[in-house]
């Protein structure tokens, strides 16, 4: 699933429940495994007995950190922390 796909997934899973959208979940499900996202969080998006409000936020984590996953699983690529102050 494309980083851009998984944005529209989470926005459609907001705005049309879970119910229509189940097979590009399995899809999501199964590429955040293979790029090692956290597997609770795996584990409750894909969960269809957890409480629907506790399985939205997991999906919006999960989204979050396949995008970061794809990111850096790039070759040549990374995920680069923003600089930050220093104290004088």
């Amino acid at each position: 699933m494309t980083p851009t796909a998984a944005l529209h997934l989470a926005e459609a899973v907001a705005a049309d429940g879970f119910g229509p959208h189940r097979s590009a979940l399995a899809a999501l499900v199964a590429g955040a495994r293979k790029l090692g996202v956290c597997e609770t969080i795996v584990t409750v998006a894909a969960d269809v007995d957890a409480p629907t409000v506790v399985r939205q936020r997991a999906v919006g984590r999960l989204v979050g950190e396949y995008l970061l996953a794809s990111r850096s699983s790039v070759p040549g690529d990374r995920v680069v922390a923003a600089p930050t102050a220093t104290a004088a």
